[in-house]
């Protein structure tokens, strides 16, 4: 348990690692550590002494005058099989995650899944309560942090077809859109920026604090605010990353020296609309209807003149689909349209009845053709 809490001495960590270096206790004790510091009260019920027997007979130990710290180290082993023999018993391995499970990974590397209907405490390695989690939301102004001395961060991922909802710490409400990863700190420094990391597309609502700006990360993009409104699109593989601002400013800028460095950053007012092209690190600024940028926030696919080859990369993250669109002529045209609960199905007969073209459905694959 001292190597799990990160307690280990380093004389300690030098014959654990003498230990492990036979292959198969390596084998075992990885095999185990991967459902690592789950504590629970039931875990008393264990006969570790029957454990600790039946480990150092399959390990067979030929040197027995060991020093006393080996058995220390030893004895972190069979912990950590007894702790493991349990969880294989009651918990499935993180191995087993499906890839469409929202999930929040915590600071140790563990990995909890987070049902939308489901209630739990998210704890840290010492089982404090850091946040609590209700359904599609996690809430870490709930949890019994204090102010850190360094950050310390988790990361919530949301898989294609769904989305969620986190209240930070210091009460910044994000919504996180389809296919969309958000690394934060549990509590943010006293003294520091407020900054998380985003990949993919949220929706911020800035608590407002003067002495802490907040920053957006975002490859190599950030985006500066006291206290605001905003959405921030940046999906790995698109060729822009975008910005709108809904209420308050923003300031943008990026990591390469151009004209879009910190020292000339650019000013966003609400209602505006800023592109940035990974290419040729241009940046576009124009005024906008937000209320297209933001529905998905309420559940909503809102599209107003459109082109069909964007409308079908939103469509893939909403509903966890992957579209071939072999009718090229297609993906220039422009559609209007306004989608909330219908399936894909529903969605595609729709664009059909303003133009006409043939789709075949096959599982998660779509392909579409001439009519």
């Amino acid at each position: 348990m001292k190597y799990l809490s990160g307690q280990i001495t380093e004389k300690e960590l030098f014959d654990l690692e003498s230990l492990l270096a036979d292959a198969a206790n390596r084998e075992e004790f990885e095999k185990y550590a991967e459902d690592h510091y789950f504590v629970n009260k039931k875990l008393t019920s264990l006969d570790l002494e029957k454990e600790y027997t039946a480990t150092l007979h399959r390990i067979d130990i030929k040197k027995k005058k060991r020093k006393q710290v080996f058995y220390r180290v030893a004895a972190i082993l069979i912990i950590v099989l007894g702790i493991g023999l349990y969880m294989k018993l009651s918990v499935p391995s993180q191995t087993e995650i499906p890839p469409d499970t929202i999930t929040i990974k915590l600071h140790n590397g563990k990995i909890k899944k987070l049902s939308e209907e489901g209630v739990s405490n998210i704890l840290d390695k010492e089982g404090n309560t850091i946040a609590r989690h209700d359904g599609s939301i996690i809430n870490y102004r709930s949890g019994d942090t204090t102010s850190p001395k360094k950050a310390v961060y988790n990361e919530l991922s949301v898989p294609f077809g769904k989305k969620f909802r986190l209240l930070l710490e210091d009460g910044t409400k994000v919504s996180l859109n389809a296919g969309s990863r958000l690394k934060f700190p549990v509590a943010f420094l006293e003294d520091q920026p407020r900054e998380v990391f985003l990949e993919g597309e949220a929706f911020f609502d800035v608590a407002k604090d003067r002495q802490r700006p907040f920053m957006v990360n975002s490859n190599g993009f950030h985006v500066q605010v006291l206290g605001t409104k905003f959405n921030v699109n940046s999906y790995t593989g698109d060729k822009s990353i975008s910005t709108v601002l809904v209420e308050g400013s923003v300031g943008l800028y990026h990591d390469s020296e151009n004209d879009l460095s910190k020292d000339d950053m650019i000013k966003l007012s609400p209602g505006e609309l800023a592109v940035y092209n990974r290419n040729d690190k241009s940046i576009l600024v124009e005024d906008v209807d937000t209320t297209e940028y933001i529905a998905w926030v309420d559940g909503v696919l809102l599209f107003k003149i459109r082109p069909f080859s964007e409308i079908i990369r939103v469509l893939e993250r909403h509903y966890n689909v992957q579209i071939t669109n072999r009718y090229k002529e297609l993906e220039n045209k422009r559609f209007f349209a306004k989608f909330d609960v219908e399936n894909i199905e529903e969605v595609l007969r729709s664009f059909q009845g303003s133009e006409p073209f043939s789709y075949q459905i096959n599982g998660d694959n779509i392909i579409i053709d001439k009519p």
